[in-house]
């Protein structure tokens, strides 16, 4: 195991070089006003204010260290230190005589006898008040009659020390350690920190021991706390409000010390210290990244982004931990402010965790931002639940910013923010907050992928699909499918592109054929449209067709693909008829190839080819080729209805729609009405004598069966041709 230590200690700082805030200069100024009070007799508290994690106890411990190097004339006092934790006990009479017995061994130490008898009167004070304590807890009758009396003296004999001569009080006894540190010339400094974690009970005590029970002479309490905290602590004692708290604490404290100010640039450089500490011990980041992240997250890092020292090593406690965990598989620059966020808004992280996008109409071209679709304002619920979380609001609109209006940029920047891993991606939003990749593909595998396409290593990419496919019981196959779209999307060197997309073409049998081939269509109707947008928009020529560098590639691809992957292809071509590269004529020659080979093909309308067959054909005048295919193989009235089927709407991927007027002229243009009249003559005439009148109107949206499609179509063809007789009429 390494001794390397991984989290940051969160202790107070002890020694100069540790002192980040520059609190040295001040507690100089604490050095030189006890060396000033060094002749003055009379007791004296010195309170250090500040809040939770503001470094009260460094503040102590760089005055202990300039005690240590005080330069003392002849006559100067010596000065011994003594530190008190009173948060160490349970119990508040456990604190007190713990102080005494505890201070009285300090002056043990030394070997001067003198000395030693300051810790002699110190213990036997400590004894008394132990024995008045026990006394009037249990009660010791001196005489067993109706007066009770308590006496000292027999509680020391009952702890073993029989006190002989003058009869002694705590006054006396006070009195004696005064005399016995007048006589060696010592000043005691006692620091005492914690104060803020005891309950009201035990500050009280600290209190009083401070005023009234160790208010020695040379005797300086040091004490650090957060005066907002105690005056809370303490009101009841003495009043109803704060006020009456803070009152009181005057009287102990002498002189109130506020820590000092710790300035944003020094806090700031606090932050970057520790965080390259916390870098340092991730061991997936090499030095160039690290360096990147430190460049990125202090580009963000306002100058009053932090409220303590504390703050920031919770912060980055939190974060080391996450991203120890997760941290190749998440954007680490968008976990940090996560973990600010947990540590700043509890409640916001906790709303964040357990946020759930229940939005079924979902865009998938779409990033976490909490809009709810279907709302009259679809970014109120946003609105109200981050101004709930104002003091981080503006990390959250950093994280989740508002989507794209525009959807084709939208897409561009989902590519970037899915790439970077970023928690606004739908697909990785969770991994910030479950922390692992189980049923999840991981950012080593896309790395993986990427570097064999830049090798060109066929092999390396075809074995890390083939393995993530095998793993399709635990990672959903449109997962991965959206992998592969992001890794094509995020390519900008054109020969790594283009070999890419050769490969997805020679291989797309490695893509699973589920769902009629969706995934495979989506990816090769994806690859088509980023050749189709690569244009020179800003040096388009005369002729107003814009200069595109692909069509090498795009013929290469059209010629490799089989029919169902090409017609997804060249959609995205002629859908925005950039450029065409003569795509249709391959087409074609492809398409008269599978209508002979397939000429039963009309019969599953599900068929991805069939429309695009019938309209590119119709397009290159070549619908008498496709006539005499279907003339031989029509053979009853079920296939001519199979036929029309092909030409109907289908809708809401549920149920197939009716031929309206539009739809109708539609159609006319891809297959000849004539050839489809002759058919139903010849295999059932019935359809021509009971023509329903459809009165209220064909609906494109309602769902119709078969029959009635071809009914809807003849109803037109009809309706049409005896307005045309009509017509005819008329003129002649």
């Amino acid at each position: 195991m390494s001794n390397k230590t991984h989290f940051l200690g969160d202790n107070a700082i002890s020694f100069l070089d540790e002192d980040f805030f520059n609190f040295r200069h001040y507690a100089d100024k604490i050095k030189t006003l006890i060396q000033l009070n060094s002749s003055n007799p009379n007791p004296l508290t010195i309170g250090i204010y500040g809040k939770w994690g503001e470094g009260k106890t460094s503040f102590l411990n760089l005055i202990q260290n300039r005690i240590e190097h005080f330069e003392k004339d002849q006559n100067g006092k010596e000065y011994l230190k003594f530190n008190f934790n009173p948060w160490r006990y349970s119990v508040e009479e456990e604190m007190l005589f713990d102080f005494f017995d505890s201070l009285s061994k300090r002056f043990y130490v030394e070997k001067d006898n003198d000395i030693q008898e300051v810790g002699k009167w110190i213990l036997k004070y400590s004894k008394y008040l132990k024995a008045v304590k026990i006394s009037s807890t249990v009660g010791i009758p001196k005489f067993l009659n109706k007066t009770v009396e308590f006496s000292p003296d027999e509680v020391f004999k009952a702890l073993g020390e029989d006190m002989k001569g003058e009869k002694l009080t705590l006054e006396i006894l006070k009195n004696k350690v005064n005399d016995a540190i007048k006589k060696v010339n010592f000043k005691v400094v006692i620091f005492i920190d914690d104060v803020d974690r005891l309950d009201k009970n035990e500050i009280y005590t600290i209190l009083k021991l401070i005023k009234l029970n160790a208010n020695f002479d040379h005797f300086i309490f040091i004490i650090a706390l957060d005066s907002e905290h105690v005056a809370k602590a303490i009101k009841d004692r003495y009043g109803d409000e704060i006020e009456d708290g803070y009152l009181f604490l005057e009287k102990i404290i002498n002189i109130p010390i506020h820590l000092p100010r710790i300035e944003n640039d020094d806090l700031n450089y606090f932050f970057k210290v520790k965080l390259k500490t916390i870098l340092d011990n991730l061991s997936f980041l090499d030095d160039e990244k690290k360096s990147q992240f430190l460049m990125d997250l202090s580009s963000e890092i306002s100058k009053n982004q932090f409220n303590s020292p504390r703050e920031i090593v919770k912060i980055l406690n939190s974060f080391f931990i996450s991203a120890f965990s997760i941290g190749e598989e998440i954007n680490l620059k968008d976990l940090f402010w996560l973990e600010f966020i947990k540590v700043r808004n509890e409640k916001c992280y906790s709303f964040l965790k357990s946020y759930v996008d229940n939005n079924i109409f979902k865009n998938p071209n779409s990033m976490v931002d909490f809009q709810e679709n279907f709302a009259d304002d679809p970014y109120e619920f946003r609105e109200n639940k981050f101004s709930e979380f104002n003091n981080v609001k503006k990390i959250l609109e950093r994280l989740f910013p508002k989507n794209n209006e525009n959807i084709y940029n939208n897409i561009q920047e989902i590519t970037i923010v899915d790439k970077s891993l970023s928690v606004n991606s739908h697909e990785h939003y969770d991994k910030y907050f479950s922390y692992h990749m189980e049923r999840k593909i991981g950012n080593r595998s896309v790395k993986e992928i990427e570097k064999s396409i830049v090798e060109e290593n066929e092999t390396g990419i075809t074995n890390i699909i083939e393995e993530l496919f095998t793993n399709s019981e635990t990672i959903n196959e449109d997962k991965i499918v959206y992998k592969i779209v992001g890794i094509i999307q995020g390519i900008k060197d054109k020969k790594q592109r283009d070999f890419f997309c050769k490969y997805l073409f020679k291989n797309i049998k490695l893509i699973p054929d589920t769902n009629n081939k969706e995934f495979r269509i989506e990816i090769t109707q994806l690859i088509g449209k980023i050749l189709n947008d690569d244009i020179d928009i800003e040096n388009i020529p005369e002729n107003g067709i814009p200069n595109n560098p692909n069509k090498d590639i795009s013929v290469e691809l059209a010629n490799m693909a089989e029919l169902e992957e090409l017609t997804a292809f060249i959609r995205a071509f002629y859908q925005s008829r950039k450029v065409e590269f003569g795509l249709i004529d391959i087409y074609v020659k492809k398409v008269k190839i599978y209508v002979e080979d397939n000429p039963l093909f009309y019969k599953d309308p599900f068929n991805l080819p069939n429309k695009s067959i019938f309209y590119h054909l119709s397009e290159k005048e070549d619908s008498e080729f496709l006539i005499s295919i279907l003339n031989k193989d029509i053979k009853s009235i079920e296939d001519v209805r199979k036929l029309v089927r092909n030409f109907v709407p289908y809708y809401n991927s549920s149920f197939f729609g009716s031929i309206n007027k539009e739809e109708y002229l539609e159609i006319k243009k891809r297959i000849s009405i004539e050839f489809i009249l002759n058919k139903v003559i010849e295999f059932d005439t019935s359809y021509l004598d009971n023509q329903p009148l459809f009165e209220k109107g064909i609906e494109r949206t309602n769902k119709s069966t078969e029959d009635e499609n071809l009914r809807q179509l003849l109803h037109w063809y009809l309706k049409e041709n005896e307005l045309d007789n009509k017509l005819n009429k008329i003129l002649n």
